[in-house]
């Protein structure tokens, strides 16, 4: 097989979409074209030796399983329905061989992830780009898809397209739900604690996607139903059609995938380089050892760290006021030049967002440090009275939720009362 074989196949050309389900040889072309799609979604989102189960293991098992099953899918719903009986039965485990080399195949179009949008984009711009490249990655593979079928069982393109549609609405539905992000917002609504505006936005866009797919699911449904009805009332014969199968055997494309491999190496450096050092600035906020965060932090610079994880500390979190009293307490023990004007500006933004409804102990201890630090220099407590009415408004909000929590410790009251005291001159 030669490589121009998969840049035809991508674009649906018949003859290498023909060569692909036939040749043995498709099934580890495709498979390793699915690894390094892995490499292109994660390259710039984590440190390979962070989690290097989504590099590799994790884009190469969901997509056997969602291959698997959706092979299934087609053969029992339909391919096997109407399947030429005049053509010789391959066995399944041909079929499944021929059908995955397709589905796999059509992992190079992942690669579009590969785009580094964090890097000329906002938070919320990337929010958006991410969203739109997904969309474009899930159409074009479906339609793919639905080309690949069309073409090798000899259905009609019509035909095959509600069937390969109304697997992918399943399987959206299923990933949305059981993906974490349902169970997110559960814990955050009871822990009192806002989406930040990027996962507001990637929420209600979610949600409106979804929309549209339940939406869509009983046109698929009506659609379908119509077709099969269509077959009682005609002769069979007029629907013949053929089974996935490999006959021939080719060279795998070694040499071209071991330079794109090479490719995807070098490519990687740069940024694995900045997720080295994100990784390991989190680790240390992990372990609250904030003085050698921000000793890290000052030694390498702020270019030096990905543009796809935000530097500590981070908003909305539950940790949010304790990592923001450990780098005030820090501050002073480490000299200080770019993060000082990254943290305060952080720390504004932190008073703009509403308290959470409910503080803990160590929640309301935090806050109360940061208000005791803020007062520890004439430099802070200038930029204090800088931003003297939004933190008015903030502390509104977080003396009405703190009076109504119930695990606030009588020493972080006192605390907060005396600092504040200072602070606002009340």
């Amino acid at each position: 097989m030669k490589f121009a074989t998969v840049f035809r196949y991508l674009f649906g050309e018949k003859g290498a979409i023909e060569e692909v389900a036939r040749a043995r040889e498709s099934i580890w072309v495709g498979l390793a074209l699915v690894l390094m799609a892995g490499v292109a979604r994660q390259y710039d989102q984590s440190f390979i030796l962070e989690a290097p189960e989504k590099w590799f293991l994790g884009p190469g098992i969901f997509s056997l399983a969602t291959g698997t099953v959706l092979f299934a899918f087609l053969r029992i719903a339909f391919l096997g329905r109407f399947r030429d009986g005049d053509l010789p039965k391959p066995p399944i485990w041909e079929e499944w061989k021929s059908f995955m080399s397709c589905y796999w195949m059509t992992a190079p179009i992942a690669f579009l992830y590969a785009v580094p949008v964090e890097r000329f984009l906002s938070s919320i711009e990337t929010v958006v780009a991410n969203l739109v490249l997904l969309g474009v990655v899930a159409a074009w593979r479906v339609l793919l898809m639905a080309r690949v079928v069309s073409v090798v069982s000899g259905a009609g393109y019509g035909r095959v397209v509600p069937w390969v549609f109304m697997f992918a609405s399943i399987e959206l539905l299923t990933v949305t739900m059981v993906s974490g992000g349902f169970e997110r917002r559960v814990l955050r609504a009871m822990a009192g604690l806002e989406a930040s505006p990027e996962e507001q936005l990637l929420i209600r866009m979610t949600g409106e996607v979804r929309s549209v797919v339940v939406c869509l699911l009983p046109v698929w449904v009506v659609v379908l139903c119509l077709q099969t009805g269509e077959t009682i009332f005609k002769p069979k014969e007029r629907l013949k059609l053929r089974s996935f199968f490999t006959e021939t055997r080719g060279r795998l494309p070694t040499g071209s995938l071991v330079v794109m491999f090479g490719l995807w190496s070098m490519a990687s450096f740069y940024p694995q380089v900045e997720q080295y050092n994100s990784y390991r600035l989190e680790q240390r906020f992990r372990a609250k050892d904030f003085i050698g965060a921000l000793e890290l932090l000052e030694s390498k610079g702020q270019h030096a760290f990905a543009p796809s994880r935000p530097i500590p500390p981070k908003l909305n979190e539950r940790e949010t006021y304790e990592e923001m009293a450990g780098v005030l307490e820090a501050d002073g023990l480490v000299s200080r030049r770019w993060y000082s004007e990254y943290f305060y500006e952080k720390l504004r933004q932190m008073f703009l967002i509403p308290p959470p409804y409910y503080f803990d102990g160590d929640q309301s201890s935090a806050v109360a440090k940061i208000f005791c630090f803020l007062w520890a220099s004439k430099e802070r407590q200038a930029w204090v009275r800088k931003n003297r009415q939004i933190i008015e408004e903030w502390l509104i909000g977080f003396e009405s939720r703190i009076d109504n929590s119930s695990s606030a410790s009588k020493d972080a009251r006192e605390c907060f009362e005396d600092s504040i005291k200072g602070i606002l001159n009340r």
